[in-house]
């Protein structure tokens, strides 16, 4: 899918979109050259007005790359605090919301939990997200923002 595909069945809106990277209760979320951050969150909490109804409970970001041929979605969250658990309920929010926007295209999916530098022995999620259509489910990766 394109991106302008995705903006287009999302949102076109310049405030809902990072370039990059982006910084959410202090932890910046590095996407890396190309990709672009769909701020989910702030989408649909209506907080640049495109919303007609304001629902919440979503994830922070949804990544999607410049380039067509990259066909990856990524599924973030920035956690500054508390358990990574707490994430998994977002997390799963926002990958509904992307597997009913993309349809039955060909695409990968992840799933990230952004924290703030940690020591190098990091905690790892032993749980998944799932995509329904797809019958999938997706591991969750903890990243430490360095």
């Amino acid at each position: 899918m394109e991106l302008a595909d995705f903006k287009a069945r999302t949102c076109a809106k310049a405030a809902c979109w990072r370039r990059e990277n982006f910084t959410d209760g202090g932890v910046i979320v590095r996407l890396g050259t190309g990709w672009r951050a769909f701020m989910i969150e702030q989408h649909c909490a209506n907080k640049h007005g495109c919303v007609k109804e304001r629902v919440g409970g979503y994830n922070d970001a949804i990544g999607v790359h410049e380039q067509d041929s990259n066909v990856t979605f990524r599924v973030i969250e920035a956690k500054a605090s508390g358990s990574f658990a707490d994430s998994l309920p977002q997390l799963q929010k926002g990958a509904d919301y992307l597997d009913g926007t993309v349809g039955s295209i060909h695409a990968k999916f992840t799933a990230e939990i952004h924290t703030l530098p940690q020591p190098a022995t990091s905690v790892r999620v032993r749980k998944s997200i799932k995509i329904p259509s797809r019958q999938l489910r997706v591991s969750v990766v903890v990243k430490s923002s360095v």
